[in-house]
């Protein structure tokens, strides 16, 4: 697992370096004040997502699905890694993003712990759905049309997003728009988490070649 991760590593310096230059971008913007609007929050994250699923997109155009047939792995360790891998880069973002949501709002009189708290929870839930969409969509449909499918559904996330403010999601303070209390967004982050569990089930089965689980 860890060579596996190491190789994904090395594939996301490669090819994923404009993903960064995004992230920086977003959250740049966030620190200048834009943090008012929740789409500077969580393009980051939804961003993030999608880089196991552009990994995977170049481990079939460079035979890597093929050439792994030979190696001492198994479907899970080969599925398995893209979900860590994933998971991994969302934490470190997730947490820049939430360092600098605390930034923007400290110059503008501090903030609240439940409304910090309840933006965590939406935008790890949020962070999960595009990979939990895209890599078992990509596995079923093929690389581009299971692409193309999941960039509609990042769409509308993103227009979600644009919905809410981040103090909307703690239930603490009345803003314009949906207000979300804590324990739904426990909730969608418990959901998101299940989610993520039974796309990997169902990814692990539809893995290319005739490799043991």
């Amino acid at each position: 697992m860890k060579a596996l991760l190491m190789k994904d590593l090395y594939m996301a310096k490669k090819y994923c370096w404009s993903y960064a230059i995004i992230v920086v971008a977003f959250l740049a913007a966030a620190l200048a004040g834009s943090s008012s609007n929740l789409l500077f929050l969580a393009y980051p994250c939804l961003m993030t997502g999608m880089i196991p699923t552009t990994l995977l997109a170049y481990d079939e155009r460079l035979g890597w699905t093929t050439y792994s047939g030979g190696l001492p792995y198994n479907k899970t360790q080969l599925v398995g890694e893209k979900y860590l891998l994933g998971l991994l880069f969302e934490l470190v973002v997730l947490a820049l993003t939430l360092g600098c949501f605390v930034l923007s709002q400290g110059r503008s009189g501090g903030v609240d712990a439940r409304a910090l708290f309840g933006l965590g929870l939406l935008l790890f839930a949020a962070a999960l759905l595009p990979g939990a969409v895209q890599l078992p969509a990509m596995l079923l449909l093929g690389t581009e049309r299971g692409r193309i499918a999941c960039m509609g559904f990042l769409a509308l996330l993103l227009v979600g997003s644009m919905a809410l403010s981040p103090q909307s999601v703690s239930g603490v303070q009345s803003t314009p728009g949906v207000t979300l209390s804590l324990p739904i967004l426990a909730g969608l982050a418990a959901a998101a988490i299940l989610l993520y569990a039974l796309s990997f089930l169902f990814s692990r089965s539809r893995y290319p070649g005739k490799l043991k689980d």
